[in-house]
């Protein structure tokens, strides 16, 4: 995402933030379609989104080691990285998310529908479950929300077709 917003702004002509905010709904109308696009309907949806993006860093982190491990760039055995980083970061990580979901109105992260959030973490989940199908077992509204988010009409198709990849 970050390197998609430099782009963004690396085609901007303006310097002020009014101005850059202004040239950036006109020259990408589409990323500010429907509210401000995939980061949410309004200010607070949009503090919620980032929120999330932040969150799932910090899940990131924690399961550094497991995940650079299953891509094969450690020496570090995968199994008992399951135990000692991924089990307890998803514990501190998936009660989160699953309040937020059981509180929505849209059944994603934020009232007005998916988000960038939904698409980062959903996807990322998609690899860990590829790798350890247990992952999300005994959180039934986490599952629940991945199907809604991989059979979203705008998403399905791509989905069903892209190529698999390790990670």
């Amino acid at each position: 995402m970050t390197y998609h917003m430099n782009m963004m702004v690396n085609e901007l002509k303006s310097s002020d933030t009014e101005s850059i905010g202004k040239e950036l709904k006109e020259k990408f109308p589409e990323v500010f379609l429907e509210g401000l696009g995939f980061a949410g309907k309004n200010a607070e949806e949009a503090a919620l989104v980032d929120a999330f993006s932040d969150q799932f860093k910090d899940f990131y982190a924690e399961i550094h080691d497991y995940f650079y491990t299953k891509l094969g760039l450690t020496e570090l055995d995968a199994e008992e990285q399951i135990h000692k980083v991924l089990i307890p970061a998803r514990d501190k990580f998936l009660p989160l998310l699953t309040k937020y979901l059981e509180s929505s109105k849209s059944g994603f992260l934020v009232d007005g529908g998916i988000t960038f959030s939904d698409l980062l973490i959903v996807d990322n989940f998609t690899t860990l479950i590829n790798w350890y199908p247990e992952f999300a077992k005994e959180y039934p509204v986490i599952r629940e929300w991945r199907e809604k988010v991989v059979n979203h009409p705008k998403l399905k198709e791509y989905i069903e077709t892209r190529p698999v990849t390790d990670a």
